[in-house]
């Protein structure tokens, strides 16, 4: 998942002919996918997991505010149905709009008990790691020219097969009670400014960029918000191959 991130970011950089969603060829959709690339890592694999070992149960959210400060304006450059086929870019539609409602409910039902961090771990773990751990397969699925609706079923077997081993601790340190050894205490009024000051710094951030962009579209004759790519969709392309194979047969 990373090396597929880190790819895209390079190629909205230095080669915009290379990239499977032409979208981001622009300057600043290249420049909106690379922050936000950036700030879902931050929360991901680093702060998240931070986060929760030292129980820090407020600034874990502070940290997924954040992250979806950056993944909203990404919204208009999504590739799911023209790369994976609609089937998988329906999913995807209702596997982000599920997250959404239980990260909401997360937020304002858990407390700072042990078994409140065991959910949350397990929360973390199973919507944002997995977000990592299907990228390779979902590819390969899709250089195999494999039908949509297939790759959505190998898709959310994974999912659940996260989700069960996370709930039946079989992945390391996932479920670890937080380290109380050196308590920090959340309600300081240095602690709430720190939390709204990480926020509006991302707002802000995506702000400016968002700006950029809306001016770039204006400055541009035709400019193409939703190109077509370059290889054809996913579904055309598995069409063709298997009309391919009728012929030969």
């Amino acid at each position: 998942g990373l090396h597929v991130g880190n790819t895209v970011g390079l190629n909205a950089l230095k080669f915009p002919e290379q990239l499977v969603n032409p979208s981001l060829a622009s300057k600043y959709p290249g420049r909106i996918f690379i922050i936000h690339y950036f700030v879902c890592c931050l929360h991901s694999i680093v702060l998240g997991p931070f986060f929760l070992v030292h129980g820090l149960r407020k600034w874990y959210w502070t940290s997924f505010l954040a992250m979806l400060f950056g993944s909203l304006p990404i919204v208009p450059f999504n590739y799911s149905p023209e790369s994976f086929g609609k089937a998988l870019g329906i999913f995807v539609t209702f596997r982000n709009v599920f997250e959404l409602f239980l990260s909401l409910y997360l937020s304002t039902t858990l407390n700072d008990n042990d078994e409140s961090f065991r959910i949350l771990s397990i929360y973390h773990f199973w919507i944002w790691g997995y977000r990592l751990l299907d990228v390779g397969p979902r590819r390969l699925m899709k250089t195999l020219l494999i039908p949509s609706y297939q790759i959505v079923g190998v898709l959310l077997i994974m999912y659940l097969v996260v989700f069960w081993g996370l709930k039946e601790n079989l992945v390391l340190f996932v479920g670890t009670p937080p380290n109380g050894s050196n308590p920090v205490d959340e309600e300081s009024w240095l602690m709430h400014s720190g939390r709204i000051l990480y926020c509006f710094i991302w707002y802000m951030v995506f702000y400016v960029l968002q700006k950029g962009y809306v001016k770039e579209v204006a400055a541009t004759d035709c400019f193409e918000i939703h190109p077509a790519p370059p290889g054809g969709t996913h579904d055309d392309n598995v069409k063709n191959k298997k009309n391919g194979y009728n012929t030969i047969l």
